[in-house]
């Protein structure tokens, strides 16, 4: 139908600006221009070839917009949804895009479908609605939409808006990925590197795909892939090689690992320098493992120059981010006064943290603490409760002491057994302490005790993680301390054991869920 009038259109345009050129709407232009008028096609021209960017947005608006009211033209709806979308030419209407997309996508325009379903999958110009989303993706799909096709292979992956459906949610992926596109790959790594679709030479091959088009996420997983031999063949100089493409795009995982591979020569030669710049790249990026392993370079002066002070900054990002290395770290530096000023205070709370996350190493210098009433009320119970926890967590240093508590009934009732059980754990570690102490309370022991106690350590281990070696059953050596040690002593100024710890590698995700 044709239009009544230049009114009808504005108000039609819902938001057009009406730029002029030398008095005259882009409406007005138009028409002159397909009525055969050569000035006003003259000064299309001008505008098409580099002149009013504006102007030519709302000309264009104006076209399309009369080819879908007039002509009922199907290219000419998406186009105006996508400059509603947009907000180029029109104002930014998230409604009216949906609107023109609909009319587009009802009449089979794949690309409409696939924008409709984009906007119910996030509720934008229309109420969100997960199942009429993978109605239009579906719709596209079919259609060779490969957008499509990979949110609807995302779709019945995870079960949005539809039943989950592995089979279905791989084979759509694949058809997308086989089309180059480079998220589907990636995708088809994570989920044949998972026990939904368990296919490690699938997953190596869809990550590699996916690597060479330069996706950073991609080269990460494939270099963990290549470390381990998983999938693909175990190339250590191969997997550094990704790690340096994904780190070079700023990838904080990539750039951990890759300075934890300079930190200790690990398929790459040893550069304290280097690995001090990957962790500084991925600390600045937020990675509380970087941060941590930052200062963990500052406290100890690897790769730069020792800085205390530099050290508890960075340990202090990562320990409020809830790292539990950063944590117990931090604390180390308050218990020490490594040069920062000693407050036991602030190690007590910092220990109680990184404890509370199941840090043998914080759960063990919290003991100290409250064993010597430094920075918490002195609680001998309290002492034994967190020295205990690691102890069970196999740290050797807390077995030997929690051997001491029983042997000499502090904090804990007197149980030469247990003791035992405590010094033979802790030997077996090489604890020199608790192999002398364990000789010493042996001349306390009754026969029956010692092979109770020898028994009862077998069968811990047997229970739980076995240590590098089995317990011992050697007879203790005639040389013998004059009195039971725990390792530190405690005192008015308990010792931390040990000194800082570096913080772990970044985790080996198996997939992305």
């Amino acid at each position: 139908m044709k239009l009544p009038s230049l009114l009808l259109l504005g108000v039609i345009l819902a938001g057009v600006a009406h730029a002029q050129i030398e008095g005259e709407s882009a409406a007005e232009l138009i028409k002159r221009a397909e009525l055969g008028d050569a000035v006003s096609r003259v000064k299309l021209s001008l505008i098409r070839s580099g002149g009013d960017k504006q102007l030519a947005s709302e000309i264009q608006a104006a076209r399309w917009y009369q080819e879908a009211v007039e002509q009922n033209n199907i290219a000419s709806q998406y186009n105006l949804g996508l400059m509603f979308e947009s907000g180029v030419g029109p104002a930014k209407d998230a409604a009216e895009a949906t609107r023109w997309f609909r009319m587009a996508a009802e009449r089979g325009n794949n690309a409409a479908q696939f924008k409709l379903g984009n906007h119910y999958a996030a509720g934008d110009g229309v109420a969100k609605n997960s199942t009429e989303a993978a109605l239009w993706f579906r719709k596209a799909a079919e259609q060779g939409n490969v957008g499509a096709q990979r949110n609807i292979g995302l779709i019945l992956l995870n079960g949005t808006g539809v039943a989950k459906d592995i089979p279905q949610a791989a084979q759509w992926l694949r058809k997308a990925a086989e089309q180059g596109d480079v998220t589907s790959q990636y995708n088809l790594g994570i989920l044949f590197g998972s026990k939904l679709a368990k296919n490690s030479t699938d997953s190596a091959r869809w990550y590699r795909k996916a690597a060479e088009q330069g996706l950073a996420a991609a080269q990460f997983q494939l270099a963990l892939l290549c470390e381990r031999g998983d999938g693909t063949t175990k190339d250590a100089i191969e997997a550094v090689q990704w790690l340096q493409k994904a780190a070079e795009q700023d990838h904080a995982e990539a750039q951990t690992l890759l300075g934890e591979k300079y930190a200790t020569g690990d398929g790459i030669p040893k550069d304290n320098a280097e690995a001090v710049k990957w962790y500084r790249k991925a600390a600045q990026l937020g990675s509380i493992s970087a941060q941590c392993n930052l200062g963990f370079m500052y406290a100890t002066g690897g790769g730069v120059e020792k800085n205390p002070a530099e050290a508890l900054i960075w340990f202090r990002k990562s320990a409020e981010l809830g790292n539990a290395i950063g944590q117990v770290n931090l604390a180390i530096l308050y218990h020490t006064g490594n040069a920062i000023g000693q407050d036991y205070f602030e190690a007590a709370k910092w220990y109680r943290k990184a404890a509370l996350q199941g840090n043998e190493l914080a759960q063990y210098n919290l003991g100290l603490l409250y064993d010597a009433g430094a920075g918490v009320p002195k609680d001998s119970a309290e002492a034994v409760r967190w020295i205990r926890m690691a102890a069970d967590r196999g740290h050797g240093p807390a077995q030997t002491n929690l051997g001491a508590k029983y042997a000499t009934g502090d904090g804990i009732p007197k149980d030469l057994v247990e003791a035992h059980i405590c010094f033979n754990l802790a030997s077996v570690k090489g604890n020199a302490t608790a192999q002398r102490n364990m000789a010493m309370i042996e001349r306390d022991m009754t026969p029956d005790q010692r092979a109770k106690a020898m028994e009862l350590a077998r069968n811990r281990f047997a229970a739980g993680t076995k240590p590098e070696a089995t317990a011992t059953t050697a007879k203790p050596t005639a040389a013998e301390p004059a009195t039971l040690t725990a390792t530190p002593a405690p005192s008015a100024a308990p010792t931390p054991d040990p000194a800082l710890a570096p913080g772990a590698a970044p985790a080996r995700p198996t997939a992305a869920k």
